[in-house]
């Protein structure tokens, strides 16, 4: 794909999950994930976009060219505390690496996860995936010794973590290239949270060239 394709983030459709789904699973074939027994496509990833319909999650899709070339999505860490989110799904195609497509990916999970009021980020990966290792560092990722929370992901070997900045005043979208739609709210009654859903953006392709 040419350099100069636009690039665009924006929440997951329900038409684009035939192509995500291929993106998933080539890239699990491509790093060995079906040599540890896994299925190559697990029951949460086939209702895609049901998964990031539930409170305080949120999945993002990249175009390039109009055409999906990867996502990636926030949602609350299964038997962790309210406050630790999970970096999920975050899978780019072959030749859309790079490009800095993962790059803008990952910051728009991260400022949802702010918006939705979470004060760390936590993933799960394998070791085989070194690329991906090293972009997490560089975006503030540190290697923890043992996992949190129920993922259900054993084949996973490797965890990591960051921290977020929170906010007890009401949140509002902007400064990440949001545009603020319908709101969900955290709590009931008075003092009620309210946390803006945001709607696409576009923008050009970051420069810096990362592998992801």
């Amino acid at each position: 794909m040419p350099k100069t394709d636009r690039l665009e983030i924006r929440p997951i459709e329900l038409a684009d999950v035939p192509a995500l789904l291929a993106i998933i699973s080539d890239s699990r074939r491509e790093y060995g994930i079906a040599d540890r027994g896994v299925e190559l496509l697990e029951p949460a990833d086939r209702a895609l976009f049901a998964t990031y319909q539930r409170q305080r999650s949120l999945y993002f899709v990249a175009l390039s060219g109009g055409e999906v070339v990867g996502g990636a999505g926030v949602a609350p860490l299964s038997g962790a505390d309210p406050l630790t989110c999970e970096l999920q799904r975050m899978y780019l195609r072959a030749d859309a690496r790079g490009r800095g497509i993962g790059h803008a990916l990952l910051q728009q999970c991260l400022a949802a996860a702010r918006q939705f009021l979470y004060v760390r980020c936590y993933l799960e990966t394998i070791s085989q995936m070194h690329g991906a290792l090293e972009f997490y560092g560089r975006h503030g990722f540190r290697e923890l010794e043992a996992p949190l929370g129920r993922t259900g992901h054993g084949h996973n070997d490797r965890w990591m973590m960051r921290g977020l900045r929170a906010s007890t005043r009401e949140i509002v979208c902007g400064g990440a290239g949001y545009g603020g739609s319908s709101g969900q709210a955290l709590g009931s009654g008075e003092g009620v949270l309210k946390v803006r859903t945001c709607r696409p953006i576009s923008t050009d392709q970051d420069a810096e060239n990362d592998r992801w």
